[in-house]
């Protein structure tokens, strides 16, 4: 296992996430890691830290009353979640779980990333996301990602330009805290 690799494994579950080495399937969305109930399975020796960092972004950035419903398929989990839950809207669960799209996952994972000292390529690499991880990357460095504004309406982050106004603010790709803290 590469050294990002292990550290990124040790980070996420000082964080609290479940993380099994082994697959339990071999039809799996991505190759060597998948989401079983909420929890990471994975083979350390051909995931990619990348890979790793987006998937569980999924789950950590789900409220935990609902990881359980997290499988490969995540949009069937999604859709449960969404179609048994009341939420009500502009309430902070209903921000959680607009965080937890692709795009607020991929931002949520540069910004562990950055915070592991991972290079800027091992994050996301220039074949990811239909060929266009390099254009995403820039625009992370740039600070100008979507995913950036889902992160901070869940308020994981404050936007970059927040701090001309606000005192204290904890500026993406540094973040208030990795996980909502919603209970049900």
């Amino acid at each position: 296992m590469n050294k990002h690799l292990s550290n990124a494994v040790e980070f996420l579950q000082a964080q609290g996430l479940e993380i099994n080495i082994g697959l339990k399937s071999e039809n799996t969305f991505l190759p060597n890691i998948e989401i079983v109930n909420g929890a990471i399975h994975y083979d350390p020796d051909c995931t990619l830290v990348s890979d790793l960092l987006h998937e569980s972004g999924h789950v950590m950035l789900c409220p935990k009353p609902f990881r359980k419903h997290l499988h490969n398929n995540l949009y069937k989990g999604f859709r449960y979640i969404f179609e048994t839950v009341s939420i009500p809207l502009d309430s902070q669960l209903h921000w959680y779980l607009m965080a937890m799209d692709d795009h607020g996952v991929t931002a949520w994972a540069w910004a562990v990333g950055k915070h592991l000292g991972i290079p800027d390529h091992e994050i996301i690499k220039d074949d990811q996301y239909g060929g266009e991880g390099a254009s995403i990357r820039t625009c992370l460095q740039l600070n100008s990602y979507i995913g950036i504004n889902g992160l901070s309406h869940a308020k994981y982050c404050d936007m970059p330009n927040t701090s001309r106004y606000k005192e204290n603010a904890i500026v993406f790709p540094n973040m208030k805290k990795w996980s909502p803290s919603y209970v049900e």
